[in-house]
């Protein structure tokens, strides 16, 4: 749906944000496997932060940067909250 509303608009700046989104997920799910040590953890934080990365693209093209910001304050604490999981005891 996101691809079809940025081309349908066929805006440089909006098809230049959506590549920025396209490109910060493809880097979250490339390097951050480095900061989580079980998969579990990894995955859930990864699917957050894909589906923040969604929202806040789809808030920017409709609303505009006002809503970019928390978008970015809600993937940092996605994040942030797959590591505490991490650290957390293994249950017995």
């Amino acid at each position: 749906m996101m691809v079809g509303v940025v081309v349908h608009s066929g805006e440089a700046a909006d098809l230049r944000q959506f590549g920025w989104f396209l490109g910060g997920t493809a880097t979250l799910s490339t390097l951050a496997p480095q900061l989580f040590r079980r998969r579990a953890a990894f995955m859930a934080a990864a699917w957050t932060a894909i589906a923040l990365i969604a929202v806040g693209s789809v808030l920017f093209v409709f609303f505009g940067a006002c809503l970019f910001v928390p978008a970015v304050l809600m993937l940092v604490v996605a994040v942030l909250q797959g590591e505490r999981q991490v650290h957390a005891p293994p249950a017995r």
